[in-house]
């Protein structure tokens, strides 16, 4: 048994290195450790092990929170069945991570309700699982951010925080044109972003219509070099998913 004073040094000792798991959970890994008569060893390592799984969980929720994210998405609640033009499998297989090791971007491409915007949410919060930090954002709130930072001197501080995550998600590009100075702020961002982080992408629009969202031809041919150059890219197609259960709603009642 422990005594009570070497047990009082110890909690203390374990709020000063912040292993709040252990120094929380330590009288009940005593009181198994008497009745399953435990070496000290077996105990030491059962309380190691749980407070690694402990802050892992917490960073992830740290990181969850800090990316963004409208809503929590993931793969397993993707509908591929309905959304057959892309394969289950290859996002599987991006749901790794390997993507952004290799400085890879991901882009998505289709009309309105086809879960581009899902897709992107799910590899993001993948991501973060694996270690990585994402940030989520959709483009006219970045533009919005843009030219704030730009009124009040903090452009470079913006430009600073989005480029310490591994992953930067660009949410809806061409829902809104882009006026030339805010198209020049995002081509400065993809070109820090290229072969140093990754990005997801998503967009209702053709490459070849590119032009019209940046109100220029030559910076969205020079924004598209560096986004292809090391790419996946997905098309999606067919009908909007969120107008699903309303279509066979109004079936049925035909």
């Amino acid at each position: 048994m422990i005594d009570i004073e070497t047990y009082n040094c110890l909690i203390k000792a374990l709020t000063a290195l912040k292993l709040s798991y252990i120094r929380e959970n330590l009288d009940d890994y005593l009181k198994l450790a008497e009745a399953k008569n435990l070496s000290h060893l077996e105990v030491l390592f059962g309380l190691m092990q749980k407070e690694l799984k402990e802050r892992k969980q917490k960073r992830i929720q740290k990181r969850l929170k800090a990316a963004g994210f409208p809503q929590q998405k993931s793969l397993e609640a993707f509908d591929f069945n309905f959304q057959t033009s892309v394969k289950k499998q290859k996002l599987i297989n991006l749901a790794e991570g390997r993507w952004i090791e290799t400085k890879t971007n991901i882009i998505f491409l289709g009309p309105p309700g086809t879960g581009k915007t899902h897709l992107s949410i799910a590899l993001g919060i993948e991501a973060i699982k694996r270690g990585y930090k994402v940030y989520f954002i959709p483009v006219q709130e970045l533009v919005d951010r843009f030219y704030t930072s730009l009124a009040t001197g903090e452009i470079k501080k913006l430009f600073k925080k989005l480029l310490s995550y591994d992953c930067i998600i660009l949410d809806e590009i061409g829902y809104l044109p882009l006026d030339k100075k805010a198209a020049n702020y995002l081509f400065q961002l993809i070109s820090k972003c290229y072969e140093r982080k990754s990005l997801i992408v998503s967009s209702n629009k053709g490459f070849e219509q590119w032009g019209e969202i940046f109100s220029d031809g030559i910076i969205a041919t020079a924004i598209l070099d560096r986004l292809l150059h090391h790419s996946e890219i997905f098309l999606l197609r067919g009908e909007s998913y969120r107008m699903k259960g309303k279509m066979e709603k109004g079936g049925g009642e035909n």
